[in-house]
């Protein structure tokens, strides 16, 4: 008999950011090394509510190709820019997050929002809200500093605010 190996899975999917959730998922799919047909059978056990409902939508023959179902999904499970922008808008540090990952947060929701936008502008723009979402000290500091005006968010970035 062969030994059990442990399963990678995500948690299910119900509603979020459906790009976030589908990259973790290929993660797992690639950790347990399954082909795109595995993927097109386990996707769906793993949807919740109206994603489940948006996948039951899909046509039985793009159900059994993965990129297809992803590509479907993607589309139907999308967010518009403007709830997006609205979401960036309203982002605040978390209690317990890092710096680095509240960093990433608002620039994933700002590309998604604003994928047009060039990147000098983007960077001002997630400059001003990461000192919106920040604690007030640390945005009184930052603030209070003429050199800073921009947030490196990629690279080892990690504190750009002793305070935070």
């Amino acid at each position: 008999m062969e030994p059990q190996r442990h399963i990678s899975l995500p948690s299910c999917f119900s509603h979020g950011n459906f790009a976030d959730w589908l990259e973790r998922f290929e993660i797992c799919a690639a950790a347990n090394a399954w082909q795109e047909d595995t993927m097109a059978l386990k996707l769906p056990t793993l949807l919740e509510g109206e994603a489940l409902v948006t996948w039951l939508g899909i046509s039985a023959k793009t159900r059994t190709n993965y990129s297809a179902t992803k590509q479907a999904l993607t589309n139907a499970l999308k967010p518009t820019e403007f709830t997006t922008f609205a979401e960036f808008q309203l982002r605040k540090l978390r209690p317990g997050e890092t710096v680095h990952m509240y960093l990433h947060h608002l620039k994933r929701l700002l590309d998604a929002a604003m994928p047009e936008l060039g990147e000098d502008s983007k960077n001002k723009i997630l400059f001003q809200q990461f000192l919106a979402g920040v604690p007030d000290e640390c945005s009184c500091v930052l603030r209070a500093n003429p050199d800073i005006t921009t947030i490196e968010v990629e690279g080892p970035y990690r504190n750009p605010c002793l305070c935070c």
